[in-house]
């Protein structure tokens, strides 16, 4: 398996189509894939510039945190304590 990258330049939903900005040398082993005769599969991954807000590892960890409290014979929050 190989790993291109390539800047996603247009998509045309109503034919299926999408346009890739590659470099050269990306476009050369595409082409060397293809001269092969053998069918290839392309993923497409889109990449999202957003990160991790600072709640998310909170949640997370307060999460695994009640989950593990559940194991060791903790309690849960709505358990009425006796």
């Amino acid at each position: 398996m190989t790993e291109l990258f390539a800047k996603l330049n247009k998509v045309d939903p109503n034919k299926g189509l999408i346009t890739l900005q590659l470099s050269t040398d990306d476009i050369n082993t595409l082409e060397k894939y293809h001269a092969s005769g053998q069918q290839q599969v392309v993923s497409l991954i889109a990449s999202d510039e957003n990160g991790v807000s600072a709640q998310q590892p909170k949640f997370a960890f307060a999460l695994l945190h009640d989950i593990w409290w559940s194991q060791v014979g903790g309690y849960w929050i709505e358990t009425p304590k006796r």
